[in-house]
């Protein structure tokens, strides 16, 4: 089971973790965070870059007896392979909690004559011996200040170690009528649910001319009452995050059948055909799924039968050039650069085709050259006994993919004894 992990004395556990990635577009890993690595380096006495990019250098094991010849105690004498395991079991630990409560349990508080006298002992074979204080601090090579917190720790009674950096109780409190007001806000601004990704049915967008910048300037012009209201722009991204919203028209490709489908649902004039409306989409989106698992079954078999050829072909959407967006280019016209995309299910690799539009169009003969082309590049003729089978899976644009000019590609190369089959 993964260990929860602290970040500046604050614990984020795997789920905590997940729940924050569900809100945002960056995937969020506190774990290769600049100032987490330096604590961690730091915890295991690795040599690190401190806040102001001083290099420190990492903690070596004890190399001797610390102390001078007439050090009385026992555990001064300790053979040094022991002291270097003592060391290096110290700094696996890697969390500041363990290594101090560590610590703290080797210690020994006695009160004589009103005034503390504080004991030292190493763990050596399962046995507690006694040790000064400047073995102590070598065997761990832990500063003195570090024995000094310990000592107070000690005093008030506390036997494991709870880092308390950054834990206070004065944090700022956003008052919940303000979130009132920026969820309002946001969910003010017209919505358009995106209906034609499967993986994303029920997502929303927001006009793509809007960013969370300008939302937060009309958000600050309409409640100037708002005290601090120009210091809530944190505040706001986050509520925006979590409302689940997106900024941008969804750039998938629309299905017309989808489009004509969530305009009957939307404009039914009586229940009964709202709900068959429903109906029919809910068919159409199964059929989709049937065909999808039907590919990614074909994509299954290409990658482990060469003799399988999986082939995907699909129309890029216009590139017009050049890209500006002054007045003018709104009432002129743009050049046109076209690109196929042909998709290999068994490598995984794309080949992609351009060309512009005083070379050709965008119909079934330039489709067919591509598709021709790429067999040509990547196929060899067979030999006698030896079979081939063409799958392509396209989306049946009658201009271009779903016509006769398709079909005698096909039966071309199966003349060619490229193929011997094709679906």
């Amino acid at each position: 089971m993964q260990q929860p992990l602290e970040v500046n004395a604050v614990v984020l556990s795997q789920k905590m973790i997940i729940n924050a990635n569900n809100e945002r577009k960056r995937a969020f890993r506190p774990d290769t965070w600049k100032d987490q690595v330096t604590k961690q380096r730091r915890a295991r006495g690795a040599p690190y870059i401190s806040r102001n990019n001083t290099p420190r250098p990492g903690k070596i094991a004890p190399v001797g007896k610390p102390c001078n010849a007439e050090c009385f105690y026992p555990g001064c004498l300790i053979p040094l392979p022991e002291k270097i395991k003592l060391f290096r079991t110290y700094y696996s630990m890697g969390s500041y909690n363990s290594q101090r409560s560590f610590l703290l349990a080797l210690i020994e508080r006695e009160m004589v004559n009103n005034s503390n006298n504080f004991s030292y002992f190493l763990p050596v074979n399962g046995a507690r011996i006694r040790v000064c204080k400047k073995t102590f601090i070598d065997t761990f090579k832990v500063t003195d200040s570090v024995i000094q917190n310990l000592q107070n720790k000690s005093k008030q009674g506390q036997i494991i170690i709870v880092d308390g950096r950054g834990r206070h109780e004065n944090h700022p409190v956003t008052e919940d009528y303000v979130l009132t007001l920026i969820e309002e806000h946001i969910d003010s601004f017209p919505k358009q649910e995106n209906h034609y990704s499967r993986a994303r049915q029920g997502q929303f967008y927001l006009s793509p001319d809007l960013n969370v910048d300008r939302m937060f300037r009309l958000f600050v012009e309409e409640n100037p009452a708002v005290p601090n209201i120009e210091k809530k722009e944190t505040i706001y991204r986050r509520v925006f995050k979590r409302s689940g919203l997106t900024i941008g028209e969804p750039r998938t490709d629309t299905c017309k059948t989808c489009d004509l489908l969530n305009v009957r649902i939307r404009n039914s004039a009586t229940a009964r055909l709202r709900v068959l409306a429903q109906d029919e989409q809910h068919i159409h989106h199964t059929t989709w799924e049937m065909a999808k698992n039907a590919m990614d079954e074909d994509m299954r078999t290409a990658r482990d039968d060469p003799t399988y050829v999986v082939l995907c072909g699909d129309m890029q959407q216009v590139l017009f050039s050049p890209t500006l967006t002054h007045g003018e280019m709104f009432y002129k016209r743009q050049f046109s650069t076209y690109n196929y995309c042909i998709f290999n299910g068994a490598t995984s690799v794309g080949a992609m085709y351009v060309w512009n539009e005083s070379i050709g169009n965008r119909g079934s003969d330039e489709v067919a050259s591509c598709l021709l082309l790429y067999v040509e590049q990547n196929y060899n003729q067979l030999e006698n006994g030896q079979q081939r089978t063409l799958v392509f899976w396209s989306d049946r644009c009658r201009g271009q993919t779903n016509n006769f000019m398709m079909i005698c590609l096909f039966q071309l190369l199966i003349a060619r004894r490229i193929f011997k089959f094709f679906f």
